[in-house]
């Protein structure tokens, strides 16, 4: 008597919505495109997440090296860096749009890492398409590193992209 077995029904693989987080750098750039081609393969809708950081509300004065910055408007400051992000984002959304690409802009305020990991986790998101700006030592030590924050704490997985070195000059 012989049995035939049936190979492993294997679940397919699919991408509804895909989390981009962008600093307008060319790794970040770069990972858009590579995002862009994941939710056009897949019919996924692509979320541009910009994330304006922190200001200092407090009166602020600060001296360095004989420079004084007093009263700095750092309400003015993040006004101006959402107005910024907004007419950044707007054409790259355009742009997806023209291509077929089910796309949108959005933006957050606070700490870059935390809030990319809340939005991904509150959109319910397959997948972030980060990029790494691929800094070591020192530099890695002083900015820290938003992708290494968010590949440890995700809610779904990770997808980097590095910006080859003939790239990024």
């Amino acid at each position: 008597m012989t049995t035939e077995t049936t190979p492993p029904v294997r679940p397919s693989f699919s991408l509804h919505r895909i989390v981009v987080p962008l600093d307008f750098s060319a790794p970040s750039a770069n990972a858009l495109q590579t995002a862009a081609g994941l939710a056009e393969k897949f019919g996924a809708e692509l979320i541009l997440l910009h994330v304006v950081p922190v200001m200092q509300y407090a009166e602020y004065t600060a001296s360095y090296q004989g420079f004084v910055l007093a009263g700095v408007d750092f309400a003015k400051m993040e006004v101006d860096a959402r107005r910024d992000a907004d007419e950044r984002l707007a054409p790259l959304v355009r742009e997806l749009q023209d291509r077929g690409i089910k796309a949108r802009g959005m933006l957050r305020h606070g700490e870059a890492a935390q809030e990319i990991l809340l939005f991904a986790e509150t959109e319910q998101a397959d997948v972030i398409v980060i990029a790494t700006h691929g800094y070591s030592g020192f530099k890695h030590f002083l900015l820290g590193s938003v992708t290494e924050r968010v590949i440890r704490h995700a809610p779904c997985p990770v997808f980097v992209v590095r910006l080859k070195e003939s790239e990024a000059k």
